[in-house]
This record gives C-alpha cells, structure tokens and sequence, in this order.
C-alpha cells in the first residue's frame, strides 16, 4: 500500500489540515484502487467542508452510491466524485447523480482514465 496525503490550506481562516489515506495504485494506470462501499466518512467527504451538515453530505452520498452500478462504481478515479458532483449541484442528488453518469460516460467514451 502506498500512501496519499492530501492537504489543504485556506489562509482567508488560517486553517491548516492534512489526511492522510491509504490506497494500493493501478499498476497500468497510477490511478488509486479503491471500493467506493467501504471508503471512511472523511474519504468521502474530502477536506473541503461548509457546503451543508456533514450528516446531510453522507446521506446524499450513501444515497447516490446505492443508485450507482457495480460498473459505475468501478469507474470512480476519486472517493470524492460524488460529493462534488452533489455540491456543484447544490444539493441536488437527482441532478447530481445524472452530472456523475455523464461524466463516467464521457470518461469511458473518451478511454479517459
């Protein structure tokens, strides 16, 4: 296993945190390897915070993840897709979910990995 450490900084608060995850890596594609079923509550959320309750964030994700496909599934590059497909639709889990589709589709489309 290797490890990816994502940090952010947001001086306008002066806030500074660091998470670290642990995920094997493709070796064809560098991409990390991860089953979107069973990441943390803070994989899925990502560090960035403030959209709306964080309880309300994971059940719009809890519920997109159920609406998903074992395939569409398997295409997440990223544990945090799909609560910022959500957030960039402001809430919206109906258009969030269609924006996440699309996007998996166009990436397979394209052979974008």
């Amino acid at each position: 296993r290797q490890s990816s450490t994502v940090s952010t900084s947001d001086e306008s608060i002066g806030s500074f945190s660091s998470t670290t995850f642990q995920y094997q890596y493709s070796p064809t594609t560098g991409l990390p390897i991860f089953d979107i079923d069973t990441c943390t509550d803070d994989e899925l959320l990502g560090e960035e915070s403030g959209f709306a309750p964080r309880s309300e964030e994971l059940a719009a994700i809890k519920e997109i993840r159920q609406q998903l496909s074992k395939d569409e599934k398997a295409q997440l590059t990223d544990p945090r897709m799909i609560i910022r497909h959500w957030r960039a639709e402001k809430g919206s889990t109906k258009r969030a979910l269609q924006t996440l589709r699309e996007a998996l589709q166009w990436r397979k489309d394209f052979d974008v990995t």
